[in-house]
């Protein structure tokens, strides 16, 4: 991986047992499941904090340039003085050394994402983005396709998460889906610039405010979100819809079926950074494990009611997760 190049697309599969196809899923803690999407590092700053530590030690008054560059007051030309910053290239290599680079492709043409989070006493403030959301080339896709298709051979479900930053395109969409529905439950966590393509698909999961563009809808309520959910159904022909409406909860729509609304599992809530991410991979999990749809939901509904109560990106931890059931 050359310094400059970004981790672009693919990652996390977590292996079952054994290599039979038709392994035991109700084995819920080893699912096979592979996660396909852009990669992106976050990088939460505390902003004060972090300019006092800096000047302590250099002995110098310093300021915060764009939420992540340290550099002596009055200067023109920003250095990085602060010991252990990531400058842009170092980002594909961290990203390797924490997911592991057989698991990822790199496209050298474009930077890796870079959320940059300002956080004041626990808050969040703003967030900038580094970032080019131009879809990756035809070299790329050839990778991921492959990549991809190799995987699916054994695995339990797949997820598609689309952060629409380029990484995933209508052809990769259109070769895997169909190959990977045959066998496996298929979530896709969409975004409107490749909505047609989300076809076929077991379940989608888009939050309330992208349910409504993507059925050019407006009314949310639930009576609204019951008829954007029958739209995107009928427009892509899934199994399933679940719209997660923070604090309001779940709404999940199945087949014909009438609209099951889930009450929010979330005590106290302090930062939902990440929050639809453990849902589609609380729901991938369950799914690939033999559970029904709405067991899935009430699953990742527990799941993200414990996220959205810690400050960052947070995970779960399966004790915390059965703990709440135990209640």
């Amino acid at each position: 991986m050359r310094r400059g190049g970004a981790v672009a697309v693919l990652g996390h599969r977590y292996p079952g047992s054994g290599n039979d196809d038709r392994r035991d899923r109700r084995d819920v803690e080893r699912p096979a499941t592979i996660a396909a999407g852009a990669t992106c590092v976050d990088d939460r700053r505390r902003g004060h904090d972090r300019v006092r530590e800096a000047e302590r030690r250099l002995r110098k008054p310093l300021e915060l340039v764009d939420g992540l560059t340290l550099r002596p007051k009055g200067h023109q030309e920003p250095a990085d003085l602060a010991r252990g910053c990531l400058t842009a290239h170092d980002h594909a290599h961290r990203l390797s050394s924490l997911i592991g680079r057989q698991r990822l492709v790199s496209d050298e043409s474009r930077p890796t994402t870079l959320k940059t989070r300002i956080i004041a006493h626990s808050q969040p403030v703003v967030r900038t983005d580094r970032e080019s959301r131009a879809p990756v080339d035809a070299r790329i896709e050839d990778m991921v396709i492959e990549r991809l298709k190799a995987d699916l051979m054994r695995a339990d479900a797949l997820v598609v998460s689309d952060y629409d930053k380029g990484a995933v395109t209508p052809r990769i969409l259109e070769t895997v889906l169909p190959i990977a529905y045959e066998r496996i439950p298929v979530l896709i966590d969409p975004k409107l610039r490749n909505f047609k393509a989300y076809r076929p698909a077991t379940l989608i999961t888009p939050n309330h405010f992208e349910a409504l563009r993507m059925s050019n809808s407006e009314e949310d309520s639930d009576d609204g979100l019951y008829l954007a959910a029958k739209r995107i159904r009928a427009d892509l022909n899934c199994d399933a819809v679940l719209i997660t409406r923070g604090v309001r909860g779940m709404m999940l729509l199945e087949t014909d079926n009438d609209p099951v609304y889930v009450k929010t599992a979330a005590r106290e809530v302090y930062d939902v950074t990440g929050a639809g991410d453990t849902v589609v991979a609380a729901l991938a999990a369950a799914l690939a494990t033999g559970a029904s749809m709405l067991e899935a939901a009430t699953f990742a509904n527990q799941a993200a009611g414990i996220v959205v109560g810690k400050v960052g990106t947070a995970t779960v931890a399966p004790e915390e997760l059965i703990a709440t059931f135990d209640d």
